[in-house]
């Protein structure tokens, strides 16, 4: 037994693991920092078929790019154009109605706790007191929502500048990436080792190639929320349909709202207000939603990442346990980033051909 392990290969792997594991660590914690000059590199990597396709044209360098970017921004704006002037008109007419909705609810509200005397009067001790504290907390919640919704629009008002410097440092930095590429590249293959190059144009390639497959996963699951929601609201005709769907499956993506920030209330509210059948349909749909995407989701992610769904719930979770409900999303695309670096630096070798002794493993 004392051959099993090689010395060598466990200080070895010991140490590229290591090293893995603080470069991944220190990449996120500085990403905040560096984050216009990735999606810079991002963009410009993206962008790099069509200014090589008008550079091949006799096109300067510098020109290519340019046009290029301009291009890539006039699509951009149209298509975000087109959506906004296709829901403008169902989000302008929900926004008109949303507060007479409102004073609707809080009247209801009231007048179910100034009855509550009569209305309670037959109803054992413990289910009347229960009734009582869940419209007390029904009312504390929807003030906390309005407060929570002016403050959103706050936050988003200040946050303005910092977004409109984001994107400018980020679009002047694609240039700059761009239309220098090669001297770019001609520089750090003069500083770094023909090796790093090699493993880093390999890792690149891996995780490209993973984070396109789990953007088309997460797209999958958005499509197929949106679906869920779009019959179920034409089933039970509710007014603006397609502005509600289109939000609530893109707010099911991030994790701190979901379906439930929007399906919850609502169901709430259609009790408070006595639409009851709404309610019940609603706390069924937000049911079948949540349990589809339970189910679909690890398959999913796990599929179009080439990994078990065990391993996808299990970054999930880890995710989650380390940054909060960000990291059902970010579990993932952490595993994600360290698999692909460590299949490229351990050169997709098992962990017995890493640390056991050649002869044993002959045996």
């Amino acid at each position: 037994m004392t051959h099993l392990f090689d010395p060598n290969k466990v200080k070895h792997f010991a140490m590229n693991l290591a090293g893995i594991l603080v470069g991944t660590w220190l990449f996120f914690k500085v990403f905040p920092y560096i984050a216009p000059f990735v999606f810079a590199v991002l963009l410009a990597y993206a962008l790099e078929p069509v200014v090589s396709f008008l550079q091949n044209r006799r096109l300067p360098r510098k020109a290519a790019t340019l046009l290029t970017l301009l291009m890539f921004l006039g699509v951009f704006s149209l298509l975000v154009a087109f959506l906004v002037v296709r829901m403008i008109g169902e989000v302008r007419g929900l926004m008109e109605i949303l507060p007479e909705q409102v004073n609707n609810f809080y009247e209801r509200v009231i007048a179910l706790m100034a009855e509550e005397s009569t209305i309670l009067s037959g109803l054992p001790e413990e289910l009347a007191s229960f009734i009582r504290v869940s419209l007390g907390n029904i009312v504390e919640y929807a003030g906390t929502l309005v407060n929570d919704i002016v403050k959103g629009a706050l936050n988003i008002a200040i946050s303005l500048p910092s977004a409109v410097l984001f994107l400018f440092m980020t679009l002047i930095s694609t240039y700059f990436i761009s239309s220098d590429r090669e001297k770019i590249g001609t520089f750090l293959q003069s500083q770094l080792p023909a090796y790093w190059i090699t493993k880093f144009h390999a890792i690149k390639g891996n995780i490209r190639q993973s984070f396109l497959k789990l953007m088309k996963a997460y797209l999958i699951i958005m499509s197929i929320t949106f679906t869920e929601l779009i019959i179920a609201f034409s089933i039970l005709q509710v007014r603006f349909a397609l502005a509600l769907a289109v939000i609530i499956a893109i707010a099911d993506i991030l994790p701190v709202v979901g379906t439930g920030g929007f399906l919850a209330p609502w169901a709430i509210y259609s009790f408070v207000t006595g639409d009851p059948r709404m309610g019940i349909s609603l706390l069924i749909v937000y049911g079948i939603v949540l349990l589809v995407r339970q189910v679909i989701e690890p398959k999913i992610v796990g599929t179009q990442i080439g990994v078990h769904p065990v391993l996808t719930l299990g970054s999930m979770y880890v995710g989650i346990k380390l940054l909060g409900g960000i990291g059902i999303i970010l579990g993932p695309v952490i595993f994600m980033v360290l698999r692909s670096i460590s299949q490229v630096v351990f050169r997709h070798q098992s962990i017995k051909e890493l640390l056991i002794a050649d002869d044993w493993i002959k045996k």
